[in-house]
């Protein structure tokens, strides 16, 4: 794609693109930039076809319900119920909310 010699007609651009690449929040102001046109439909089209959605929302809920119920119950019998499901249900719903809002822009990709 870019061929990273440093001499030549263009090597402030190919120095400034490299430096500017690991500047923080780059990316995610360049993939904002070119995906913008997209978000409304990326949400608009994934409801036009509910048969699609339902199964995938359920089986999301399910698979993410799953483990936290499973170490819930482990943690409860070790720490003679200080730690339970509840609190193990409530410490994933945190967690994944910090991950929607992570600053690395992983989910944008």
């Amino acid at each position: 794609m870019f061929s990273w010699q440093w001499s030549g007609p263009c090597s402030h651009l190919r120095l400034l693109f490299f430096v500017l690449s690991f500047l923080p929040c780059y990316i995610i102001r360049d993939d904002i930039k070119r995906r913008s046109v997209y978000y409304i439909s990326d949400w608009t089209d994934a409801f036009k076809d509910m048969k699609k959605v339902i199964p995938a929302v359920l089986f999301l809920y399910f698979a993410c319900l799953s483990p936290a119920v499973s170490f819930g119950t482990i943690a409860s019998q070790i720490t003679n119920g200080s730690i339970g499901i509840v609190e193990f249900l409530v410490s994933c719903g945190c967690s994944g909310m910090v991950s929607a809002c992570d600053v690395d822009g992983l989910d944008l990709m």
